[in-house]
C-alpha cells in the first residue's frame, strides 16, 4: 500500500501503497581528466542523492574502485566511502545533488567526494555538458520538483525550513509525494505517537513521512488523497478522496476527508473528523485504545474501517487491510527486488517458509494462475514476461513447477524451467551433476542448469548477478517483480 502527495498544477495528491574515512588535502586525481574533492560527510540514512551502492572489493583500494565506477557511470557526479557496523565498507555513487557538510556530526559514516566541474550552481550533465539545477532544491513538494525532473526517485525537499527526503512519482501528468509506503514488511509500523509525528522508515523502501509533514503538505489549499493497493494475487484497487486535510499538532493532527471515488470501496470516510491515535496516545472515541486492540495507529474513532498500519502478513486478524475490499483482504506483492537490501542466497527451508514456496503452492493450487515478471535495468529500460499458466506443487514434490504460455518483450527464459522441482544451496534437486543453485548462486526451479538468475547477487556488473537470459544474455537488472493473478 502506498500514499502519495503531489500537485496537479494547483492540487496536491497523496498516495498510499500496499510499490570510513579517508583524508585528502587536495583534489583526488584519478582516471581520465576528472578530479574529486572531499566536500563533506553524510549520514548513511541520507540516500536522496544515491544512484547505486556497491560492496567494497577485497583486492582493490576502495577509493580507486569508487572513482572508476563513478567515471564510467555518466549519471554519477560524486561518490561516498561508507564505513558500516562490523567493519564492512560500501561505495555509493551519487548524482551530486548533496555535497554534505564539513562540520562532522556524530553518526556520520560516509565521506563524500564530488567530481570537480565548471558549474558554479547546479550539477554537470556529463552527456550534454550543461549545468542543470538540482532537482528538489528549494521545493516544498514533488509538484515543484516536476519543473526540473520527470524521473521517479527520492528527492530532498524543504518543509518548515528543514530538508526532508521524499519519494516522488510522476505519472499521468501528475506529481505525487509518497507519504506512506508498505510493500515488504521490512519496517515495523507498531510505533509511538511521537514516531508517527516525526516519521520513520526510509523513502526508498517502507516509510511513514510524519504527521507534522502531512499537516504541512495539506495546509496550502485543497488536497486530494489517493490510496493504491495490491493483494497477494497481484490484484489492484484504489480509493481517491477529493478533499483531505490534517490539522496541526495542537489538535492531535485532526483529519477531515471527503469525496470518495475508486474501486476499492469507501473505508476512509468513516474516519472523517478524527484525531490521530497510536499505541501510547488514545484519542479515539472508543472505551479502549483501538490502536492497541487492532495494532493500528490511525485517525481512529470507534474503532476503524481500515488497518493500513497493522501487521504485515498474508493471513491473520490484525493484518494490513481495507475493510471495504473483501473485509480486510490481506495486501502484498509476491516478490520484489529493487535495492539489494535482502540477501537471496538462502537455504531451502528459508525459501519454503520465510520467502514462501509453500505459500506460492497454495496461491496457485486453486485453478489456473497467471505469472508475470516485470524488469528494469540500470538505465531505467523496462521489459516484461507473462505466462498464462503457472502452478507450483506441494512440498512432497519439492515444489515441482509447471509453466507455459509465454508473451511479452523480455523473451522466454522461464519455459526452460518447466517441470522442475525447487533447488537451493543446501538442496540439490536439479538434473545437473553439480548443484546449479551453488554454481550460479541462484535458488530456483533449476534443471541443467538455468535460464534465469533472479535470485542471484544484486549488482550492476559481474557474472552471477540478477538477470534474465533472453534479455541481452543476463543483462544486470536493478528491479525484478514477480506477480500472480487469476485470469
Amino acid at each position: 500500500m502506498e500514499l502519495l502527495s503531489g500537485r496537479k498544477i494547483s492540487t496536491v495528491f497523496l498516495k498510499f501503497s500496499i510499490l570510513f574515512s579517508l583524508k585528502f588535502a587536495a583534489p583526488l586525481r584519478l582516471l581520465s581528466k576528472e578530479t574529486f574533492t572531499h566536500t563533506g560527510n553524510h549520514f548513511y540514512s541520507n540516500s536522496s542523492h544515491v544512484l547505486e551502492e556497491i560492496s567494497a572489493p577485497t583486492s582493490e583500494h576502495l577509493t580507486g574502485f569508487c572513482s572508476r565506477k563513478c567515471i564510467y557511470n555518466l549519471q554519477c557526479n560524486g561518490f561516498e566511502l561508507c564505513s558500516l557496523a562490523g567493519g564492512s565498507e560500501k561505495c555509493r555513487l551519487t548524482n551530486g545533488a548533496d555535497k554534505g557538510s564539513l562540520t562532522f556530526q556524530t553518526g556520520e559514516i560516509c565521506r563524500y567526494y564530488h567530481m570537480d566541474s565548471d558549474c558554479v550552481d547546479g550539477i554537470k550533465d556529463r552527456i550534454s555538458g550543461s549545468c542543470n539545477p538540482i532537482s528538489g532544491q528549494g521545493c516544498s513538494g514533488c509538484d515543484c520538483v516536476a519543473s526540473s525532473s520527470s524521473v521517479n526517485g527520492v528527492y530532498s525537499i524543504t518543509l518548515d525550513g528543514a530538508p526532508l527526503d521524499v519519494q516522488c512519482i510522476f505519472k499521468d501528468g501528475f506529481a505525487y509525494t509518497v507519504i506512506m509506503d508498505r510493500n515488504d514488511g521490512s519496517v515495523d509500523f507498531y510505533r509511538t505517537y511521537a514516531e508517527y509525528e516525526n516519521g520513520f522508515g526510509t523513502p526508498s523502501t517502507e516509510t511513514w513521512i510524519g504527521n507534522k509533514y502531512i499537516h504541512l503538505l495539506t495546509a496550502a489549499g485543497n488536497t486530494v488523497l489517493r490510496f493504491e493497493f495490491e493483494d497477494y494475487m497481484a490484484a489492484t484497487r484504489y480509493a481517491e478522496y477529493s478533499s483531505f486535510h490534517v490539522d496541526s499538532a495542537s489538535t492531535n493532527y485532526f483529519m477531515t476527508v471527503s469525496g470518495y471515488s475508486g474501486d476499492a470501496g469507501d473505508s476512509m470516510s468513516y474516519h472523517n473528523n478524527a484525531s490521530f491515535s497510536a499505541k501510547d496516545a488514545d484519542h479515539d472515541t472508543s472505551a479502549g485504545n483501538c490502536a492497541v486492540t487492532f495494532l493500528t495507529a490511525w485517525w481512529n474513532l470507534s474503532c476503524l474501517r481500515l488497518k493500513l498500519t497493522a501487521s504485515y502478513a498474508s493471513s491473520g486478524t490484525n493484518v494490513m487491510g481495507w475493510h471495504s475490499w473483501d473485509n480486510y483482504k490481506p495486501l502484498k506483492v509476491i516478490m520484489d527486488r529493487n535495492d539489494g537490501s535482502v540477501d537471496f542466497y538462502r537455504t531451502y527451508a528459508e525459501y519454503e517458509n520465510g520467502f514462501g514456496n509453500k505459500y506460492i503452492h497454495l496461491l496457485t493450487a486453486a485453478g489456473n494462475t497467471v505469472l508475470r515478471f516485470e524488469f528494469e535495468d540500470y538505465m531505467a529500460a523496462t521489459r516484461y514476461a507473462e505466462y498464462s499458466s503457472f502452478h507450483v506443487d506441494s512440498a512432497s514434490t519439492n515444489y515441482l513447477m509447471t509453466v507455459s504460455g509465454y508473451s511479452g518483450d523480455a523473451g522466454d527464459s522461464m519455459s526452460y524451467h518447466n517441470n522442475a522441482p525447487f533447488s537451493a544451496k543446501d538442496a540439490d534437486h536439479d538434473t545437473n551433476s553439480d548443484n546449479c543453485a551453488v554454481t550460479y548462486l541462484t535458488a530456483w526451479w533449476n534443471l541443467s542448469c538455468l535460464r534465469t538468475k533472479l535470485t542471484a547477487t544484486y549488482a550492476s556488473s559481474g557474472t552471477n548477478v540478477m538477470g534474465w537470459y533472453t534479455w541481452d544474455s543476463y543483462k544486470p537488472l536493478k528491479v525484478v517483480k514477480m506477480l500472480l493473478r487469476k485470469p
